[in-house]
Parts: structure tokens; C-alpha cells; sequence
């Protein structure tokens, strides 16, 4: 299953009632994570995978992803 197909199931997804609370939100996070998880998945069966030390803030909380932009060439910045 590579990302075209995943991002046509996310379609359709967004058409079955019990998922409505997709449509609800942007597409662009929901296709990012689609595209981030297709190259996970790449890079781990090649046996590429990196072990992300810092998946935590310092204080605990999270690191999340935003883009700015909005656009595929926008720039990303970690909050914490």
C-alpha cells in the first residue's frame, strides 16, 4: 500500500458517517501524516529507520510538527 492509495482510502473515509469528524478538520495534516507514515514504513523495511532520541521536550511535553504555510514547501518548526 503506498501513499496514492492510503490518500484515496482517506477520501473515502471522509464520506462514511461514522469517520465524519475527519471532514472536520484540514486535509493537509491528515495527507502530511499519511506521507510521513508511508516513509516510515519505506524506511523501515529497508532497514533505514532512526531512532529519535528527542520524541520528548526536555519538560516532558511532546514535540509536534507544525508547518507553516500550509503549502509542501512551507517550513517546519518543533514546539515544546
Amino acid at each position: 500500500m503506498n501513499y496514492v492509495q492510503t490518500s484515496a482510502m482517506l477520501t473515502d473515509w471522509k464520506k462514511v458517517e461514522e469517520l465524519a469528524y475527519l471532514s472536520e478538520v484540514s486535509s493537509v495534516p491528515l495527507q502530511q501524516a499519511l506521507r510521513h507514515l508511508q516513509g516510515a514504513f519505506v524506511n523501515f523495511s529497508a532497514r533505514r529507520g532512526t531512532v529519535y532520541r528527542d520524541c520528548f521536550a526536555r519538560r516532558g511535553r511532546p514535540l509536534v510538527r507544525v508547518t507553516v504555510g500550509g503549502g509542501s514547501g512551507g517550513s517546519t518548526a518543533s514546539a515544546g
